[in-house]
């Protein structure tokens, strides 16, 4: 009997450590979808701090061109901790990834060039709402702040669905 509890606790040790090496390569992974720590893009500084709970979670950002004269921005929280929560929300974060053909949810189809107009923030978020509602487990939802700033004009304009507002800072301090 000896024997046999040694072997399952050599099993159970061996099926930690791989679970672990697991949890932090899929940290390692969630960490390099998130955008560089500092950045200055189109005279906007943008910088950040992150720190999940566990190895992997459902918090989620990033900033990025849309255009010549726009920045979009998102901040999502996946309900729940983990890896489906983790899961859930590098799904999102690849749906909000612009791209470069124009084809994804963040543009939307025009005849008169260029081919496309930025879909509004409002607009992403109740397509978002429509894709994820049918597709995610009954007991898991995100909260997601999208924005788009024009750079020519200074102007925001965001979408929020369950986040409190983003705060602005200005290089004057306001």
């Amino acid at each position: 009997k000896i024997r046999m509890v040694t072997d399952i606790s050599d099993q159970l040790k061996d099926a930690y450590v791989r679970i672990s090496k697991d949890l932090e390569a899929a940290a390692h992974m969630q960490k390099n979808l998130l955008p560089p720590v500092s950045s200055n893009m189109r005279g906007m500084k943008f910088e950040w701090l992150f720190h999940p709970s566990n190895f992997v979670g459902g918090d989620i950002f990033n900033y990025f061109h849309i255009d010549e004269t726009h920045v979009g921005f998102y901040l999502c929280d996946v309900s729940g901790h983990g890896v489906p929560a983790a899961m859930l929300s590098v799904t999102i974060n690849k749906v909000l990834v612009p791209s470069t053909s124009k084809m994804s949810h963040l543009y939307s189809p025009i005849a008169d060039p260029p081919g496309y107009e930025i879909s509004p923030p409002a607009s992403v978020l109740k397509e978002l709402n429509h894709l994820f509602s049918s597709t995610t487990q009954s007991d898991q939802y995100f909260t997601l702040i999208y924005g788009i700033v024009h750079i020519t004009r200074g102007t925001i304009v965001l979408a929020q669905a369950g986040l409190p507002e983003p705060i602005l800072l200005k290089k004057d301090g306001n």
